[in-house]
């Protein structure tokens, strides 16, 4: 009788991947089954252009040397900040100098010609990722929100990335949350401007007046000075002092109105999400169309319960009127 033919495993070739944000870069390389194999993170320290796009291919080639011999790369993977326009293959990133219009699939292309390279924008890897071996793995309607250097929102609608004209659907960064327009949003548009990582740190400086540091040591000095203090030189301090408690007060207010459109957000999210499942709820669950709608009305119910309940705690201990 003849012996069976031998079965041969085929060793499957690592998958490299660089995460590009506004302050560093990430890379990583991962098995096709998601296992991480190595990584490694480097600032960005203030590299515009064709210097980032440098450091992007120094970071992949250090990272595939760490690789085994055996291991022949043969896929690199690219998430990048703001707008990649596929068909040109340039990157819009508000975030980085230089790369306003930046020729990334030309410049990964030169530098790695055998290798084949794939460039999204970070919200679509964001849900892609997770749909594939994360939080989201099987799930077909999900949305990733992240809120780092930018705010941004990767969603997944009946399995596929929504992406909208342009490729501009999640980038809710740009979202206008008060008027009237100020110029210092045209870089990163007024949600991400107020409520991004930076954005708090910069609104926190601005409401202030001076720097962190330095409030800190006028504030100790005043603390420990010896004796009363008279004359002009008490007026001024009697003066910063108050600028830092209403600069504290400013804060906690716009602390609250961050907290608040990111809550807002989330509801948002989470109706979004109702009205893109719900066809599929009423197909597997045998639901009528009357039964749907009663998901919708008990949410309303939720906010009107949330208005008794909560609406009295806000406005005793909330910031109205000040």
């Amino acid at each position: 009788m003849a012996s069976a033919p031998a079965t041969r495993y085929i060793r499957a070739m690592p998958i490299l991947a660089a995460d590009l944000g506004g302050t560093k870069l990430a890379t990583a390389a991962f098995s096709t089954r998601g296992e991480l194999l190595a990584r490694a993170s480097v600032a960005l320290d203030g590299r515009a252009g064709n210097a980032v796009a440098t450091l992007m291919i120094e970071q992949l080639a250090a990272l595939a040397g760490e690789l085994p011999q055996t291991d022949r790369l043969d896929t690199v993977g690219v998430s990048v900040p703001g707008i990649y326009r596929a068909d040109r293959g340039t990157v819009w990133a508000p975030n980085i100098p230089g790369w306003e219009d930046f020729p990334l699939r030309d410049a990964l292309g030169d530098a790695l010609p055998h290798v084949r390279v794939s460039i999204d924008s970070d919200r679509a890897a964001y849900i892609l990722g997770e749909s594939w071996c994360g939080a989201a793995a099987g799930a077909r309607d999900a949305i990733f929100l992240a809120v780092g250097t930018g705010i941004g929102a990767g969603i997944l609608v009946d399995g596929r990335v929504l992406r909208g004209h342009g490729d501009v659907a999640g980038a809710i960064g740009w979202l206008a949350l008060e008027r009237p327009y100020t110029p210092a949003w045209a870089q990163c548009g007024c949600f991400e401007h107020q409520a991004s990582g930076p954005g708090l740190v910069r609104v926190a400086r601005e409401l202030n007046g001076v720097h962190p540091r330095r409030s800190r040591k006028v504030g100790a000095a005043h603390r420990h000075s010896a004796g009363p203090v008279r004359g002009e030189h008490a007026g001024a301090r009697r003066g910063i002092v108050r600028g830092g408690e209403d600069g504290c007060r400013s804060m906690k207010q716009r602390a609250v109105f961050a907290v608040a459109c990111l809550g807002m957000l989330a509801f948002g999210v989470v109706l979004t999400t109702l009205g893109a499942v719900l066809p599929s709820i009423i197909t597997r669950f045998g639901i009528d169309k009357a039964e749907a709608g009663t998901l919708f009305l008990m949410m309303t119910f939720g906010i009107l319960a949330s208005t008794v309940v909560v609406g009295p705690i806000a406005d005793a201990r909330g910031f109205k009127g000040t």
